[in-house]
């Protein structure tokens, strides 16, 4: 009797710590239970393994809804909770009432970093709750848009994007529903032969005016006409829900406004009976719709074309020096006479050097999205070039990072290798670098980016300009600058570059563009006047035009001195109709009177006023 009390004493407590304390107080109560003690909460989060000694009681559940202890951490987004509960041996695959599992959970709520734990240890992505959703169902419907690239997480991890739910939905359907294009992107380039399953998607997509959802079907060569046993279209769809845009997508993509379906309806006989102010409208749009071939972007950029085919499609970028920075955020320990912006200018014959011959990254911040699909790395010729790595990508700076594409680089004459992958939409992107040949340091001379600026993309489809993306990319014009270098070109040879219906579509397109320029720069948030040397200066940051993503460097002099000395560097952030560059930490160690100003990089004469500083004396007390 006592032993069962206490066995319950102890599951109770395990769940309010879990629900309540903190992970050094789980961590502290586990340690009681097994025979394999670690030193401190720092090893547990270093182990990548699960213990042998199993704690008996570490599944227990709570009375209401099931819940085991792991999956109120990751319900919680408590990433220590979680990795301790399964390094002491959690099982990631637990149901509760509802048939979930911590990983749907996490899903759900959208905690990437432990739905990466969690697929680490191997938690099963196919496991079915009670209304059939699995944690693919979940992620298409709860994760927002731009965080598309972590469903590729779980499709890695063995996610079956084929499974159905109750209603006979697969994660297609969801995305479709809930109007995710960019993860309907995903699921159908992970999967090609989903789109034989789009009837569905199409039909959700149809109904609700989804149009970007139903463009990117189109694009993965779903046929316009996709029917079921009803014969009934998308196109009868559209019409009927008063879609005009759906319906001129699809008319422009071959749809039939004459099929019949079961009911012996077409779709421009349902558009005759419509009401009479919305009659013509559709009338006008069945009948008089040009016919436009598909933009082809996502056929030829997901991989189902060779390889070597998708450098045609996606050009090099052209680099930018403001990607990366010479700080210990974006890159690990350099050679002091190195600098990881060399990576950035491959006709300089200069190298990036890190010190140490294994493990080496770099981050790039590319400042908006671009569609990437291979990498470019250029090694030197000895054995300090790389031989293997990863690339990996994010939502923010900072990470969770998530790996795109494993790469090896072959020894050859110039040591440069492409690395190519599914195409995918990111801004950060980091090179990580494993080993070299055997040299004692790494050395790159370059790494580039094949893709195309999302920019162009969505400034081709907002001027009706989409189908000419394959063309401009044949022609490695794949930003807004190639674009605006090759605009006459483009304008003088119509035939090779656009319909000659497109000619004015082009022009107006032109006059649109205009590219951001730093004209000015001024204090936002000025500097404190006063403080104390050795603290802290509180955050100040100043501004610039519109959309610029300029560097720029905080410089610094004593009031009476001429010298003029760089302290920091920074890019300006596009921020709410203007942009930013913020300065946390800093700090200035000695006493004096000061003036700090921000001065572009690119075009010194744009400056900031100087700022004055008074940084006194530490006043320190002693007992």
């Amino acid at each position: 009797m006592d032993h069962r009390h206490e066995d319950q004493q102890r599951r109770q407590q395990l769940l309010t710590i879990v629900d309540r304390g903190s992970a050094e107080q789980l961590f502290t109560f586990l340690q009681a239970y097994h025979r394999r003690p670690f030193r401190n909460i720092t090893e547990v989060m270093g182990y990548d393994a699960a213990i042998d000694d199993q704690i008996d009681f570490i599944d227990c559940v709570a009375t209401r809804y099931n819940v085991t202890p792991l999956i109120i951490a990751a319900g919680k987004g408590s990433y220590e909770k979680t990795k301790i509960l399964l390094v002491h041996g959690a099982n990631p695959n637990k149901q509760c009432s509802t048939g979930d599992t911590a990983l749907n959970l996490a899903v759900h709520r959208q905690k990437y970093r432990i739905v990466d734990l969690l697929l680490t240890y191997r938690a099963n992505p196919n496991i079915f709750n009670k209304s059939g959703k699995t944690a693919l169902h979940r992620a298409a419907v709860s994760y927002i848009d731009d965080n598309a690239n972590h469903v590729r997480a779980l499709l890695n991890a063995g996610a079956d994007p084929a499974l159905e739910d109750r209603n006979q939905r697969i994660a297609l359907d969801e995305a479709a529903l809930a109007n995710k294009p960019e993860i309907t992107s995903v699921l159908l380039s992970h999967d090609p032969n989903l789109v034989q399953r789009a009837y569905r998607a199409a039909i959700i997509a149809a109904r609700l005016g989804h149009d970007r959802c139903l463009e990117t079907l189109l694009d993965y060569g779903m046929d316009p006409n996709i029917c079921d046993r009803t014969h009934t279209s998308p196109l009868h769809v559209a019409v009927r829900s008063l879609k005009l845009s759906t319906a001129r997508l699809l008319v422009s993509h071959g749809a039939d406004k004459n099929l019949i379906n079961n009911r012996g309806e077409t779709p421009i006989g349902i558009a005759e009976y419509l009401q009479p102010d919305q009659q013509q409208s559709f009338v006008n749009v069945l009948i008089h719709t040009p016919r436009v071939e598909a933009s082809g972007f996502h056929v030829y950029s997901n991989g189902s074309m060779p390889a070597n085919a998708i450098p045609y499609v996606h050009p090099l970028l052209r680099s930018h020096p403001n990607w990366t920075l010479d700080s210990e955020e974006f890159r690990s320990p350099t050679d002091n006479n190195s600098s990881v912006q060399n990576l950035l200018d491959t006709t300089s014959g200069s190298y990036w050097c890190c010190r140490q011959n294994k493990d080496a990254w770099v981050i790039f911040d590319l400042k908006h999205q671009y569609n990437i699909s291979g990498m470019r790395i250029i090694g030197c010729d000895n054995q300090s070039t790389p031989r293997s790595g990863h690339i990996d990508v994010s939502t923010a700076f900072n990470g969770p990072w998530l790996k795109v594409k494993d790469f090896t680089c072959p020894l050859s004459q110039g040591n440069k290798n492409d690395v190519f992958f599914q195409a995918l939409k990111t801004r950060f992107i980091r090179v990580f670098l494993s080993d070299n040949y055997g040299g004692d340091d790494i050395r790159v001379q370059g790494i580039g980016f094949y893709g195309v600026d999302m920019r162009l993309v969505d400034l081709l489809r907002e001027h009706g300009l989409e189908r000419s993306l394959p063309t401009l990319l044949a022609n490695s014009i794949n930003d807004l600058e190639s674009l605006d270098e090759n605009r006459d070109e483009i304008l003088n040879s119509s035939d090779k570059y656009l319909d000659v219906n497109d000619h004015f579509l082009f022009i107006r397109l032109m006059e649109s563009l205009r590219s951001p320029k730093l004209t000015r720069l001024e204090w936002f948030n000025p500097p404190q006047s006063t403080v104390i040397a050795g603290d802290k200066l509180q955050t100040f940051s100043a501004a610039g035009d519109e959309g610029v993503t300029d560097r720029v460097k905080l410089e610094e002099r004593l009031e009476q001195s001429s010298q003029i000395r760089t302290v920091l560097m920074r890019d300006l952030e596009p921020i709410q109709g203007r942009s930013l560059v913020d300065f946390p930490d800093y700090v200035i160690r000695d006493p004096g009177r000061y003036k700090v100003r921000v001065v572009s990089v690119e075009s010194p004469n744009i400056q900031t006023p100087w700022q004055d500083i008074v940084v006194g004396k530490c006043i320190c007390s002693y007992r």
